[in-house]
C-alpha cells in the first residue's frame, strides 16, 4: 500500500512536467537574430528567486521572465517559474526558443534516496509515453542519474520539432526533500553544439533555496 501511494503520487507530480516539454519557447518576442553563444567573454548576472531561495547565473543580455502565469510554469501546481532567453537566439515565429527554464514543485512527500529507483522507474515510463504522443520526439540516450549543487535527480536529452524547428531539450529533475526543481535547456538543433558548454555551465551555477 505505502509503495502503490508512492508511485502514484510520484506520476501525478512527473505527469505535470511533461506538458513543459511540448511548450519550451512559448514566451518572448522581438527583433529577429541567429547567434550562437559560448562562455568565451559572457558576462553573466544572477537571478535568485525571492520566495524559495534559488539561484542561478545568466549572460547578463538574455531577458527574463518570472512567474507562473505563463507556459514555463509546467502546469499549475507550480509554485515558481523563471525563464531566460536569447534574444538574439533562434526565432519561430514570434517567439524565442533558446532558453533556460526552472520551475520550482511543492512535492506531497519528502524524496530520499530510498525513493530514487520508483522516481527514476516513473520518469522513464512518462518518457516513453511523451514519445508515443508525438512522433518528432526522440530521446537521446537514456535517462541518466545526476547531481546539481549536492540534489540527487535526473537527466534526459530529446530533440523534437519546435513549429518546424528541430529543437533539443535537455530536462533535470532535481529533489531537495519536498521540493522538486525542475530545469530545462533548449536551443534549436542547429545550434545546440554551440550553446551547450554555456547551458552546462548554467546548469552549475544553479544553487537551491533552503529545503522546506
Amino acid at each position: 500500500m505505502k509503495r502503490t501511494r508512492r508511485r502514484t503520487v510520484l506520476s501525478v507530480i512527473i505527469m505535470l512536467v511533461m506538458g513543459l516539454a511540448l511548450s519550451l519557447g512559448a514566451c518572448g518576442s522581438g527583433d529577429t537574430g541567429d547567434k550562437s553563444s559560448s562562455t568565451a567573454e559572457v558576462k553573466f548576472t544572477t537571478y535568485t528567486d525571492k520566495t524559495y531561495g534559488f539561484s542561478f547565473a545568466y549572460p547578463e543580455d538574455w531577458k527574463l521572465q518570472e512567474g507562473t502565469a505563463f507556459d514555463i510554469s509546467a502546469g499549475s501546481n507550480a509554485k515558481a517559474g523563471v525563464g531566460v532567453f536569447d534574444t538574439e537566439g533562434t526565432k519561430v515565429g514570434d517567439r524565442y526558443i533558446d532558453m533556460m527554464l526552472v520551475a520550482v514543485y511543492e512535492l506531497r512527500v519528502t524524496i530520499d534516496e530510498s525513493m530514487m529507483p520508483d522516481v527514476k522507474t516513473e520518469l522513464e515510463g512518462l518518457l516513453g509515453q511523451l514519445q508515443s504522443q508525438d512522433a518528432s520526439i526522440k530521446m537521446q540516450g537514456d535517462l541518466t542519474q545526476t547531481t546539481v549543487s549536492g540534489l540527487p535527480g535526473f537527466m534526459a536529452t530529446y530533440t523534437f520539432n519546435q513549429d518546424g524547428e528541430p529543437a533539443t531539450t535537455t530536462l533535470y529533475f532535481l529533489f531537495d526533500g519536498a521540493i522538486e526543481y525542475q530545469l530545462s535547456v533548449q536551443a534549436a538543433t542547429k545550434v545546440w553544439p554551440d550553446y551547450k558548454p554555456l547551458f552546462d555551465s548554467m546548469v552549475a551555477s544553479f544553487k537551491p533555496g533552503a529545503a522546506k
